[in-house]
C-alpha cells in the first residue's frame, strides 16, 4: 500500500473519537438534539447512535432502533451501548438525519435487555415507584417535624420571664413577628405543595384528554376507511352493471336507481332474494356475467379499421381520446380487446370519451394545472403503427408554437415524433402532469410538394383545458395536479406506461 495513503489512513481512524469517549459526556436529562450533536461530528458514521435508524438500508453492523409508540420512548444503539429517551414525537423514517423527533436521556446502558425493558415501561420501573413514595412520605414527615418544633420553640419564647419574673412587652412582640413570619412561611410552603399537586393534575388531565382525541381520531379514519371502502364496492358494482347494460344511478351512491338496476340484474339471472342489496353472492355473480358477456363477442366476424391511443382520467374506466379515433366503429376495445361503450363525442374539438371495464392494470393520469406554454419540454405516449411495433412508443421535445393549425387556439404545436396510432394518447409535461393530447400530425410529402422545402416534426396536440371541459360536461371526475413534482423525468415514462391504453376500432366484415 502508498506509504503516504497508509499514514493519512492511521490519521484519520485517530482523528475520530471514539463512541465511549463520546458516551462518557452523556447524561441524564440531555435533550436527543444535544446528544445527536454531540455526536454528529465526533463519532464514526458506523458507531454513531443517532445514525442507527437506517441501519437496515447501510447494514450498518452491531447498531440497534427501535420505538415503542405507546410509551414515546426510543432506543438507540451502536456498538453494543444503547441509549433510551422518552417523550420522543414520533418514529424516524429514511432519510431524517439526525433525527429531530425529540426526546431527553433517560439512561445510558451496556445491557440491551435493560434498555428494552426500561423503554417498555416508559421509564418509569417498580423500584422507582417505591422509592418516590417513600421519598415523598419522608418530605410530608420532614415538614410535620419541623413545624411541631417551630410551635414547641415559640411556646420556650412566649413564656421566657425577664429578670422580675415577666415577659418583657418588646420581647412579646418580636416574638409575635416570628411567629407571624413562621406561619407566613409555612403558609406559603403549603400553597406550592398545593400547587404543585394542581399543576400535577392538569398534567394527568391533559394527557388523559390527548389519548382520548388519538383514539377519537383513530376511531374515525376506520369510519372513514369504511366508507370509502363501502364506497368502493358501490362503484364496482355499478361499473360491473352499467358493462352489463343496466343503468344504476350516481356513481358510488347506493341509490334508488342502483338499487333498481341490481333487482333488476337479479331477476334477471334468477337470484333470490330479489331485495336488491350488495352481497359478495352479487359480486360474484356480476363477475360471472360479465365474463360470460366479453366472451360472447365472436371478433371473427370483426375486423380492426383503425387503432389509436387513448389514457384514463379515473379509476371507473373513463377513457378519453380523438374522436376520429372511434368515429364509425362497429366494436371498440381497449387493451387485450376488451369492450368499450362510447360516451360522448366532440367531432368539432375532435374529442371523445368512452367507458371500459378494463381497468384492473391501469392507473388514472393527472391533469397539469396549467395548459402548454412556448418552449416546455414535453414528453408523448402512444400506440403508433400498432400491428408492426406493438408497443407503447414514448418520444419527447417542445412546445414549439401555442396555437395549432390555421391558429386553432384549442390546439399547439410540438416538436416530438409521432405517427399514426399515436392519436388521442396523453401529453405530458416534466413532471407527469397531463398537458394535451396528440391529434395529427403534418404529412410532410404532401407539404414538401407544396412548398418545395424540407418539413420536419410539425404535430398538434390539443389543450387540456379543452379535454376538462368536456369531462365537466359529463361530470365525470379527474385528477389535477403534478404527480411527479419531486421525482425525475424519468418517473413520467412509468406514468405515462401506467395510464396510456391502445383502443381499437372494429367494423363488421
Amino acid at each position: 500500500m502508498n506509504k503516504k495513503i497508509l499514514i493519512g489512513f492511521v490519521l484519520l481512524i485517530t482523528s475520530c473519537a471514539s463512541i465511549d469517549s463520546v458516551q462518557n459526556q452523556f447524561y441524564v436529562g440531555m435533550s436527543k438534539n444535544a446528544a445527536c450533536d454531540l455526536t454528529l461530528n465526533k463519532v464514526l458514521l458506523t458507531q454513531n447512535p443517532c445514525y442507527a435508524h437506517i441501519n437496515y438500508l447501510y447494514k450498518i453492523p452491531n447498531s440497534y432502533y427501535q420505538y415503542n409508540k405507546e410509551m414515546k420512548t426510543e432506543v438507540l444503539g451502536a456498538d453494543g451501548k444503547y441509549l433510551v429517551f422518552k417523550n420522543v414525537k414520533y418514529k424516524v423514517n429514511y432519510p431524517e438525519y439526525p433525527p429531530k423527533n425529540g426526546g431527553t436521556l433517560i439512561l445510558k446502558t451496556t445491557n440491551f435487555n435493560t434498555a428494552m425493558s426500561i423503554a417498555r415501561t416508559g421509564g418509569s420501573t417498580s423500584n422507582q415507584t417505591v422509592t418516590e413514595r417513600r421519598l415523598a412520605e419522608e418530605k410530608r414527615n420532614k415538614l410535620e417535624a419541623e413545624k411541631k418544633q417551630r410551635e414547641n420553640e415559640a411556646l420556650e419564647k412566649k413564656y421566657k420571664r425577664d429578670d422580675d419574673g415577666f415577659q418583657t412587652q418588646d420581647q412579646l412582640d418580636k416574638d409575635e413577628k416570628q411567629l407571624i413570619e413562621e406561619r407566613e412561611k409555612l403558609r406559603k410552603e403549603q400553597l406550592e405543595i398545593i400547587e404543585a399537586k394542581r399543576k400535577k393534575k392538569e398534567i394527568e388531565t391533559a394527557k388523559q384528554e390527548k389519548n382520548r382525541v388519538a383514539e377519537q381520531n383513530r376511531k374515525d379514519k376506520e369510519e372513514e376507511q369504511l366508507r370509502k371502502d363501502q364506497k368502493e364496492i358501490i362503484l364496482t358494482v355499478q361499473a360491473f352493471l352499467y358493462a352489463l347494460g343496466y343503468s344504476p344511478g350516481d356513481e358510488g351512491e347506493y341509490d334508488f336507481r342502483t338499487q333498481t338496476a341490481i333487482k333488476a340484474y337479479q331477476s334477471d339471472t334468477n337470484m333470490k332474494p330479489i331485495d336488491g342489496e350488495i352481497s359478495e353472492a352479487l359480486l360474484i355473480k356480476l363477475q360471472s356475467s360479465f365474463s360470460k358477456k366479453q366472451n360472447t363477442l365472436d371478433f371473427k366476424n370483426y375486423s380492426v379499421v383503425g387503432t389509436g391511443s387513448g389514457y384514463f382520467v379515473d379509476k371507473n374506466g373513463h377513457v378519453v381520446t380523438n374522436e376520429h379515433v372511434v368515429n364509425g366503429c362497429s366494436v371498440i376495445t381497449t387493451g387485450k380487446n376488451n369492450t368499450a361503450e362510447l360516451l360522448r363525442a366532440d367531432a368539432t374539438n375532435d374529442i371523445a370519451i368512452i367507458k371500459t371495464s378494463d381497468t384492473e392494470k391501469y392507473k388514472a393520469m393527472s391533469f397539469a394545472g396549467k395548459d402548454p406554454a412556448l418552449g416546455q419540454r414535453i414528453f408523448v405516449s402512444g400506440f403508433p403503427l400498432n400491428q408492426i411495433l406493438e408497443n407503447l412508443n414514448f418520444t419527447s421535445g417542445t412546445v414549439s408554437s401555442e396555437v395549432g393549425l390555421m391558429q386553432n387556439i384549442n390546439q399547439f404545436q410540438f416538436t416530438a415524433p409521432i405517427q399514426p396510432g399515436n392519436s388521442g394518447g396523453p401529453i405530458l409535461n416534466e413532471y407527469g402532469g397531463v398537458l394535451g393530447m396528440s391529434v395529427a400530425t403534418v404529412s410532410n410529402k404532401k407539404f414538401e410538394e407544396m412548398l418545395d422545402t424540407l418539413v420536419q416534426n410539425i404535430n398538434f396536440g390539443i389543450r387540456q383545458s379543452s379535454v376538462q371541459s368536456l369531462l365537466n360536461q359529463e361530470g365525470i371526475k379527474y385528477e389535477t395536479g403534478n404527480p411527479n413534482w419531486f421525482r425525475s423525468e424519468e418517473s413520467v415514462a412509468e406514468e405515462a406506461k401506467a395510464g396510456t391504453v391502445l383502443i381499437k376500432c372494429w367494423k363488421l366484415n
